[in-house]
């Protein structure tokens, strides 16, 4: 699977057969995978989404967004609205 580099976080980035690129987690830095490792520990899920895994470019984003989802309440954690 070829793999780039992102310049400012050095994060490798696989672009293969995909239109975003993403970090995927055996080849992330500490900090991308103690982030993933919250997430599944926060939302109990056993994978991260794809998204979650292009956020992880830009490790700022990444916690952003995982605090976001984290602060959104309930209606978020089960999916749907209410």
């Amino acid at each position: 699977m070829p793999s780039t580099k992102d310049e400012k976080d050095h994060q490798p980035i696989s672009t293969t057969s995909r239109n975003l690129p993403v970090v995927e987690e055996v080849n992330a830095s500490p900090k991308i995978q103690n982030l993933f490792e919250q997430f599944r520990v926060s939302f109990g899920r056993a994978e991260v989404p794809g998204i979650l895994k292009c956020f992880a470019t830009h490790p700022p984003l990444l916690e952003h967004m995982i605090g976001l989802a984290k602060n959104s309440g309930p209606r978020l954690h089960r999916g749907g609205s209410s």
